[in-house]
């Protein structure tokens, strides 16, 4: 399906729907109970991870119970991004086999894992540009009133006159004006 991927509802009711449309009434609800624990594969990154932003994600009726294995992939992600990234700084981006310069695995597999982590976070309005469409009491970020006093308002911007704004641009005959 192309175009623009749709939000979760809670995350357009989050930012106010600014857009305006419809929600959808058939959307399930899946149950927020808690903060789930987090699994035991997972490594110190990724656990610290997990115990770090789920519960601020469940307050948020964003992590629900069904939503925990993309949670756990985005934990798993970030946790192989960050072993990587600390097996390249340790031995180097790249060795040299029958001397030929090679580049480390690692290098990869953090470049893969940080791909994947990005994408994941943008599902759970983690990046600065999808939280920047969310506006929630966890980060803190006033909501503005629809009416501030330089918003322009159309009722004085409108030319007066006998024409209507059609008219305006078209002029009274309906031909384009040059």
């Amino acid at each position: 399906m192309a175009g623009r991927r749709k939000k979760p509802t809670q995350q357009k009711n989050l930012a106010g729907n600014p857009g305006k449309r419809a929600s959808n009434k058939a959307e399930p609800k899946p149950r927020v109970s808690g903060v789930p624990k987090s699994p035991a594969y997972l490594g110190r990154y990724g656990k610290a991870l997990w115990n770090d932003y789920a519960p601020k994600l469940v307050k948020l009726g964003i992590l629900s119970e069904i939503d925990t294995r993309a949670w756990e992939a985005l934990c798993h992600a970030y946790d192989r991004m960050r072993e990587a990234g600390t097996d390249v700084k340790k031995h180097g981006r790249v060795y040299t086999k029958d001397d030929v310069v090679r580049m480390r695995p690692e290098v990869r597999i953090e470049a893969e894992a940080r791909k994947e982590f990005r994408q994941y976070c943008a599902e759970f309005g983690l990046t600065p540009a999808s939280r920047s469409r969310v506006a929630a009491s966890l980060w803190e970020q006033p909501v503005l009133p629809m009416n501030m006093p330089n918003q322009i308002d159309p009722s004085k911007t409108m030319p007066k006159g006998p024409w209507s704004s059609d008219e305006e641009f078209f002029g009274p005959q309906g031909q384009t004006k040059h």
